[in-house]
């Protein structure tokens, strides 16, 4: 099970979210780093890019559209932590198609959330990281291979020469 030692928090999502987040980590004994706006944890991110955190978590209730851009800053600034969204309401904005991230919508998601231990989540997230599978590219079969029939021979006729 991954180990958490570390987690930061842009707090800008509903104060009982934010604190309930923070309770959960004190709990667990997670040091905790504390942005109360984005342009602290940007430049918290500049500043101290070589101390990576193992958990991330992103508030959206009070997040403008731009200042959202924070969560893909995170994901490329620290690839391997991950990173967890929330918002009071089902309709924040949805960010978990980006690697290692998980969105929280809405009071019973964030429950979800908490329920877990901060190892749990994290690899939950970690799984998400698994290496695809290649495989060499292959000529589609034809048709005939798959149970249909091949195609007739085309039939040729032959005029009689004049002659």
């Amino acid at each position: 099970m991954p180990d958490v030692r570390s987690a930061i928090h842009v707090r800008t999502g509903q104060r009982a979210s934010a604190e309930a987040i923070d309770a959960w980590l004190t709990a667990q004994r997670i040091e905790i780093i504390p942005f109360d706006d984005v342009y602290a944890a940007c430049v918290h991110l500049l500043q101290r890019y070589e101390d990576i955190p193992d958990l991330a978590f992103v508030g959206t209730d009070w997040l403008g559209s731009d200042e959202l851009q924070i969560v893909s800053y995170i994901r490329e600034t620290w690839p391997r932590t991950g990173v967890v969204v929330y918002g009071h309401t089902a309709d924040a904005p949805r960010c978990d198609f980006l690697s290692q991230t998980l969105a929280c919508r809405g009071g019973a998601a964030l429950r979800e959330l908490l329920a877990a231990t901060p190892a749990d989540v994290a690899r939950r997230l970690r799984e998400q990281l698994r290496p695809l599978v290649l495989t060499p590219a292959r000529e589609a079969a034809p048709p005939w291979q798959h149970g249909e029939r091949p195609p007739s021979p085309p039939i040729v006729v032959e005029r009689p020469r004049d002659g």
